[in-house]
């Protein structure tokens, strides 16, 4: 009968991780217990995390990657268009959801979506975020079509699109 095993692990207190998403062998994933994104080598995951960012919340939930030009040359974005975009210089970001997450010295938040700019050297910068404006309570997963993200919540009763043309836009 068919069966599957593991093949290598990174086990660790510190952090409860939860989603990820890749980028060749870049690997990330968000932490539930306070609010980190942290990124592996996938290929070994024994060794650790290659950096790890403490984002301006308590909490994240899901990781989808997000590339204005891999949106725009397949009509919708994939993780191996915005990887291919990344390899030719274009912007990459990991967009995160923070579940019921709160923003630092914030009372009350009920979740919202963060944009994380990665460098050509897999650096992180969260460089935007919404939390408000219509954003599903409990910010759960999140689908990336062209330059749109698709956002649920799990306290919620809606569905959200949000633009992320803005990412990519001259400063």
């Amino acid at each position: 009968p068919p069966y599957v095993t593991i093949r290598d692990r990174w086990k660790t207190n510190a952090f409860a991780l939860e989603g990820q998403d890749r980028c060749g062998e870049l690997l990330f994933v968000a932490d539930l217990l306070n609010g980190h994104l942290l990124t592996f080598n996938a290929s070994s995951l024994e060794h650790g995390p290659l950096d790890v960012l403490k984002l301006s919340t308590n909490s994240a939930l899901h990781v989808r990657l997000y590339s204005q030009l891999g949106a725009s040359v397949l009509g919708e974005a994939s993780n191996s268009s915005a990887c291919a975009a990344h390899r030719r210089g274009e912007k990459l970001f990991a967009l995160v959801t923070t579940g019921l997450a709160n923003r630092r010295h914030a009372t009350t938040i009920n979740g919202g979506l963060l944009a994380i700019e990665i460098d050509p050297m897999g650096r992180l910068q969260e460089v935007a975020g919404i939390f408000d404006g219509g954003i599903p309570r409990g910010t759960e997963g999140v689908l990336v079509t062209g330059r749109m993200a698709v956002v649920g919540g799990f306290r919620d009763t809606c569905v959200a699109l949000v633009d992320l043309s803005g990412l990519t836009e001259p400063t």
